[in-house]
């Protein structure tokens, strides 16, 4: 059942206490969309006190622990006294985030880069026939101030300069996003 507004609940069935031992006894989770009305605070907090009353749990408690915090406390203390019985659709648990950030964390600076980077890359780093000034300028649109990582990637050809400048457009952008990689790698360390 999805609530469309808290008014859905004025009508709704009270279980009875040996009814809800077993909350699986329930025949249909219920869901509520945290980005519409219902997930603001009172709305949240008001359906905390309708599940208290039918699951026989201590509702006082579960306001006091709810309102301890920011919105995000309020969401993990419902989420662990109803998750049970209650989808939050929108609601990610922290683990969630943690692995959401190590996921953005391992991409690869190229992958991150914007559309009118790769764009800026393509017109003055791809262009220029100067390896010095190319990687100069990549460095700059990636926020890099040392030259190590680009000196490690470039020392396994003879003659790197000549070799840049005799590259066409697309194995120059080769270069940039190899490059890219393992500055990525080594920022990882």
């Amino acid at each position: 059942m999805i609530i469309k507004s808290f008014n859905q609940f004025k009508g709704v069935k009270s279980f009875e206490k040996k009814e809800l031992k077993n909350t699986s006894m329930l025949k249909e989770n219920v869901t509520i969309d945290i980005s519409g009305p219902d997930g603001n605070a009172f709305a949240l907090i008001g359906y905390a006190k309708k599940f208290a009353k039918q699951l026989d749990m201590d509702f006082r408690l579960i306001k006091d622990e709810m309102m301890s915090g920011d919105y995000d406390n309020l969401l993990r203390v419902f989420n662990k006294n109803f998750g049970n019985v209650v989808d939050l659709v929108g609601y990610k648990e922290e683990d969630d985030y943690e692995e959401e950030f190590e996921s953005v964390q391992t991409r690869s600076i190229y992958d991150s880069l914007l559309p009118e980077q790769i764009k800026f890359i393509k017109d003055n780093v791809i262009s220029e026939d100067d390896l010095g000034e190319s990687m100069r300028e990549l460095q700059g649109i990636i926020g890099v101030e040392s030259g190590d990582v680009c000196g490690v990637y470039w020392s396994e050809y003879d003659d790197a300069d000549e070799h840049w400048a005799s590259s066409n457009e697309e194995l120059r952008m080769e270069h940039v996003r190899k490059y890219l990689e393992l500055e990525t790698s080594y920022k990882e360390i």
